[in-house]
């Protein structure tokens, strides 16, 4: 007991004297700049702040429970009087250090009550906020007010009206939802705001490329349609948008792919060169588009408007809302004479929804291992004829080129896979 006791109390102040540690980092740099603004609070410290949470904790709990409450108390008393006092002086701590001594204190009271995988994750969480205090500033620095203004509308799309809205199906087979339906609303603009504070912070190109790279994990089709619509209002970013969409498409291909690997390795291996094929043409497109990019001038970033187009974003769900249904009728008018008709539409807006289906039913004995991987190919050519016909017809001129060389590859290449299984 009291060695374990020991190796948590060790725990917590190594996991101090890392923040400290991170901390003083920090204010080595800032104190190149600025000699007469850097905290007192550093290694010793924190390792301190974190082992009087753990004290005061195992105190509390071996022998009298208001020992924890009194030292918190007194420990906030100590840290609002060392700021009152030294605020203004040389080397006052600051509000960071107020609220990260709390931090650290509660840590080292969690790492006593056992629960040392979040005692890490808040000392990560609490390192990556101190460290990147100049990024932090620097970005803060350059938002404007129709930034805010569209994180707040973004703010209003998600927290406000998704939660009331009812979780629950209706129509055929309950196929009609229409939190998820609104839930594509807020995907298509959540890309679509990310894509923006990308363009804005990172550059165009850069945010474009860690746009894609998101979507493809997230929703490519949702990528699809905020990058088109982008292309659209930006045409000078018209080939670096299309580089965004191939991206988004080629990952989401392997993220398809994983999902199937980690629940039946024998169909992931039938869809391992299948799904290679139809992901070459969209990588060497991109690595063309990337490497030509590279020996141009660099893309100055242009001015970009509300990327929040609500009205686009629903008529989108809509649509997604009629497929499902389709699919669900489809579903219902035959088994395995429907599978490549049922694995066609439902690939149009979901591959995710195919691919976990149908290999379920491998798992289960009811699927041969061959069709189920032929659906999975139907889905995928039908995932990117969809998203490839909406870039072509949301996006710009310019932009449609790209689009009909990478994913007009994909598809080509699908077709030629679907007779390799």
């Amino acid at each position: 007991m009291l060695g374990e006791t020991l190796r948590l109390m060790l725990f917590s102040l190594s996991l101090g004297a890392l923040i400290g540690l991170i901390r003083q980092w920090t204010d080595r740099i800032e104190w190149e700049t600025d000699k007469d603004n850097m905290s007192v609070a550093g290694l010793r410290t924190y390792a301190l702040w974190s082992f009087l949470g753990s004290l005061s904790t195992y105190c509390a709990i071996e022998y009298q429970s208001w020992i924890f409450p009194v030292t918190l108390a007194l420990f906030g008393i100590y840290l609002t009087v060392a700021y009152i006092m030294e605020h203004s002086e040389k080397g006052g701590i600051g509000l960071t250090s107020y609220a990260a001594g709390l931090i650290t204190f509660f840590m080292g009271a969690i790492i006593m009550w056992g629960e040392l995988r979040v005692a890490i994750a808040i000392a990560a969480a609490l390192g990556v906020l101190i460290a990147t205090k100049q990024a932090a500033h620097s970005m803060t620095s350059r938002i404007k007010p129709e930034d805010v203004r569209i994180a707040l509308q973004f703010l209003v799309v998600t927290g406000l009206i998704l939660p009331i809205v009812p979780n629950q199906g209706f129509g055929p087979e309950n196929a009609i939802n229409l939190y998820k339906i609104w839930w594509m609303v807020v995907l298509i603009s959540g890309l679509g705001f990310a894509g923006y504070l990308g363009i804005r912070f990172l550059g165009a190109k850069a945010g474009i490329i860690m746009t894609g790279i998101a979507g493809g994990f997230a929703s490519s089709t949702a990528t699809t349609l905020a990058l088109s619509r982008s292309s659209k209002q930006i045409p000078e970013l018209s080939t670096s948008l299309g580089l965004g969409i191939l991206l988004a498409c080629t990952i989401m291909l392997a993220r398809v792919w994983a999902i199937v690997f980690t629940l039946n390795q024998g169909l992931a291996k039938e869809l391992m060169l299948p799904f290679l094929l139809i992901a070459t043409p969209g990588v060497l497109i991109s690595v063309a588009l990337l490497l030509l990019g590279r020996k141009k001038e660099t893309i100055e970033t242009p001015e970009i408007t509300n990327p929040l187009s609500l009205s686009i974003a629903i008529k989108f769900a809509l649509l997604y809302a009629v497929i499902v249904l389709l699919v669900t009728l489809t579903r219902q008018w035959g088994a395995d004479k429907g599978l490549y008709i049922v694995s066609f539409l439902s690939g149009l807006t979901d591959m995710d929804a195919i691919a976990l289906s149908l290999t379920d039913m491998v798992k289960q004995g009811k699927l041969l291992l061959e069709l189920a991987a032929k659906g999975i190919i139907i889905g995928a050519i039908a995932n990117t004829l969809f998203k490839a016909g909406f870039a072509i017809i949301a996006g710009s001129k310019k932009m449609r080129l790209v689009i009909i060389l990478g994913m007009g590859g994909m598809v080509l290449t699908g077709i030629g896979s679907f007779f390799i299984v």
